[in-house]
């Protein structure tokens, strides 16, 4: 008799547990199992969906602030979601590479060695 009672509380406790991780309230549903039943709990439990949102795909997307309202918005967006305003193209800045620095440099005595 014992061993039922503690097999009733185990599987409460994991119904709230598993409501839990759905988004659901967890001590609610513990409640609600161990005075209904666990089983009935659980299967209302599985067929309820999650209340969690969902997760994005990319944790990061590189954004820039609007020039108008300084929200973040994205880097390839053409219109601002905040204030609607159209947001003019990125300018890329190339940086100098070693390239670009020693080329003059080579140029220069080459042309005064010939």
């Amino acid at each position: 008799m014992i061993g039922l009672v503690f097999l009733w509380l185990v599987l409460s406790i994991l119904i709230g547990i598993g409501a839990s991780t759905k988004g659901l309230s967890g001590f609610g549903w513990f409640l609600l199992a161990l005075l209904l039943s666990p089983l009935i709990a659980g299967l209302i439990v599985l067929g309820l969906p999650s209340r969690k949102a969902p997760q994005a795909k990319f944790a990061y997307a590189p954004r820039r602030p609007c020039p108008f309202c300084a929200e973040p918005v994205l880097v390839a967006a053409k219109l601002c979601p905040h204030c609607r305003s159209e947001l003019p193209p990125l300018v890329s800045v190339r940086k100098e590479t070693r390239q670009d620095l020693v080329e003059p440099i080579v140029a220069s005595i080459m042309g005064s060695l010939f």
